[in-house]
């Protein structure tokens, strides 16, 4: 299954997939970073859903690698045993850089200025897997804020299996009002922040245990975990690296039982995204 749609020159494109499609993620082609993706699902005769509800591309796309470096890092080790006939293993995790992306200046058209897209940016819809659709089954993927870059596409690819999950995001607002927010952690297995964005503080309770960081120590903690997650390319060179942080600070919060945010002083509500897999 491959689908092509041209997005040279557009603010904006919505895009139906029915019966037969079947998509497991989509390839985009010079596409703003700052565009917004919404992916809605409405299966025969039920209400539709909403997974990815109007993100910048550039933050899921950075979210995905990150969660797929956190998901993939555990490793048997044999146990030592004096029966030898019986070997036992236990897992241990091991840090996995995310895997690069990169962007580059392209034009929006002649006479019109430069301005920064993604080369190429693979998103996941399912996890795993493609989403089977069935007759009277509609997903629809509306992409806004498009630059009017040229040479502009979006490729959906289909994938061996059924997706055993959807990737869903949802934003959230933290009103000004509240100087401390205790996130609500149901259905929530990572939390995203924008740079610019970022609590004071951070108080995570896992396994009974207090741990709280500040926003450089989870700017620090980012790109130590993540390694190269951005580059830039101008005039045919790396021009600019992003060490983990580029478009989104992933929280992995699996496993905790109280998450509370503080940032004081706001003048303005902020957003903050969780994730999670339906």
């Amino acid at each position: 299954m491959a689908l092509n749609y041209d997005l040279s020159g557009l603010t904006q494109k919505t895009i139906q997939l029915k019966k037969g499609d079947n998509p497991a993620s989509f390839i985009l082609t010079n596409v703003s970073p700052d565009a917004k993706l919404k992916c809605e699902l409405r299966r025969k005769n039920k209400s539709s859903v909403t997974y990815i509800d109007n993100m910048p591309v550039g933050l899921v796309l950075e979210s995905q690698k990150k969660i797929e470096a956190l998901s993939s890092a555990r490793i048997p080790v044999l146990r030592p045993t004096s029966d030898l006939s019986n070997p036992q293993y236990f897992t241990v995790d091991i840090p996995v850089t995310a895997k690069s992306y990169q962007t580059h200046d392209y034009t929006t058209g002649m006479g019109q200025p430069e301005l920064v897209a993604l080369k190429t940016a693979i998103i996941s819809l399912g996890v795993n897997g493609e989403i089977t659709l069935h007759e009277g089954d509609i997903l629809t993927i509306t992409l806004t804020n498009l630059k009017k870059h040229e040479n502009s596409s979006i490729e959906f690819k289909g994938g061996r299996a059924d997706a055993q999950a959807i990737y869903t995001f949802t934003k959230n607002t933290w009103e000004k009002k509240d100087d401390r927010l205790n996130v609500d952690l149901r259905e929530v297995q990572f939390l995203a922040f924008n740079p610019s964005d970022l609590p004071d503080t951070v108080e995570f309770v896992i396994n009974g245990q207090l741990l709280q960081h500040t926003s450089d120590n989870l700017q620090a903690f980012s790109a130590d975990r993540f390694g190269i997650v951005s580059t830039h390319e101008k005039e045919g060179s790396i021009d600019r690296v992003s060490y983990g942080i580029d478009n989104v600070v992933l929280l992995d919060v699996r496993g905790a039982t109280s998450v509370m945010i503080e940032k004081d002083g706001r003048t303005t509500d902020l957003n903050y995204y969780t994730l999670n897999f339906k």
